[in-house]
This record gives structure tokens, sequence and C-alpha cells, in this order.
């Protein structure tokens, strides 16, 4: 496997900065990005919806909404914790589950009361940030969920989620990356790679 190194300009807010030069070894991803669409057949161009390096050894499911049309691809890794990491690479059409992007952040940056602090949950600063030579949103949460809806159980996970959001003509993209904190560490180079690899195609 070709190793390739990506100058990663942005170490987002999780690292303590916003901005840094940091070399990364993708060696965990595919050497060629991958057009990506929601019949896994298709390689046009015009029929799919972004590319991205996408990494080995993980499991990937693509779908798509019936009525909202929305796109997902959702890559997971088993990795012995309570929860498997996932990244999701998600294209929402406006007026379809969300008005807008702005929707979409008003929605996810804070809980259903409008607050951003509780005893179980906690919403990062909704913060603007340039990737990949355009405008970008980044947002975080960390919140414990119980691993199960039966009341009987009180076994929880704390949690780590990072929605970066792109505008784009005809909608907007999401990435998000969510985890245990117990393996933000260890993967959040694997998402930092393809987030800096991620090319929009519905623009």
């Amino acid at each position: 496997m070709i190793k390739i190194f990506l100058s990663l300009i942005f170490v987002f807010a999780f690292f303590g900065c916003d901005k840094a030069d940091v070399n990364v070894s993708t060696d965990k991803l595919d050497a060629a990005p991958k057009i990506v669409s929601h019949d896994k057949n298709e390689t046009a161009l015009s029929n799919s919806y972004f590319s991205a390096a996408l990494p080995e050894g993980w499991t990937q499911k693509v779908s798509r909404g019936a009525d909202s049309q929305v796109f997902q691809l959702e890559l997971k890794k088993n990795t012995g914790a309570k929860i498997p990491v996932i990244i999701y690479l998600s294209f929402y059409p406006d007026n379809s589950e969300f008005s807008n992007y702005q929707d979409f952040i008003d929605a996810n940056s804070k809980n259903i009361f409008g607050k951003t602090s509780t005893d179980k949950e906690q919403y990062g600063p909704v913060k603007k940030i340039i990737l990949n030579g355009g405008d970008a949103f980044y947002l975080t949460k960390d919140h414990q969920d119980y691993l199960k809806l039966n009341k009987q159980s009180k076994e929880s996970v704390n949690i780590k989620d990072i929605n970066i959001v792109i505008p784009s003509v005809k909608g907007f993209y999401v990435l998000n990356y969510r985890s245990s904190q117990a393996d933000v560490e260890e993967y959040f180079d694997v998402f930092n790679a393809i987030v800096k690899s991620f090319k929009p195609l519905q623009n």
C-alpha cells in the first residue's frame, strides 16, 4: 500500500487550536479518492454526490431516503468500546429534512429547549472555518447516552459528536464523526484525512 502524507491545514478545536500544520500518515486510507453514489455500480460523476478518500477495514453502508432524498454514506469501525466509531458523509437537499444548512446548525447547536449545557450534554460554539478553500461550519457535542432503552439498565457511554457543515448551491453536506470519548484521539486522524480529501459534487 502506498503511503500518502497529507498536510492538514486544519486541526479542529478538539485539539485545542483552530489552525495548525500537521503531517498525518493516511496509510489506513485508500490511495485514490473514490466517487460515491447511491448506486454502488455507478461511476458516472454526474450521478454522484461527492468524492473522498475512504478508510480500509471499515464497513460501508449507503442509504438514500425515499421521501427526503437525503444521501448518506456510513463508515463504521468496531473497536471493542461500548459503541463503534462511526463517520457519516451526508448530502441534504434544501427543504428535505432541514430547510437549509442554517436550519441544521440551529437544530444541532443546542437541545430542544434551547440550552447548550446540561448535566448530560455540552454543545460547543458554532465556528465558521475555511475548509478546502470554501466556507464551512464546525459544531461539537459531548453527551452521555444510555446503551439500552430499558429503564432497568443504567449502563451509559460518554460520546463525542463532531459535525462539519458545508453549504452548497443545491443543499448542504454534513461530515459527522461519532465515537466514545475513549476512542476520539485514536481515530480522529482518519476523519481529518477524509475531511481534507472531501470534494462536493453537487454544486
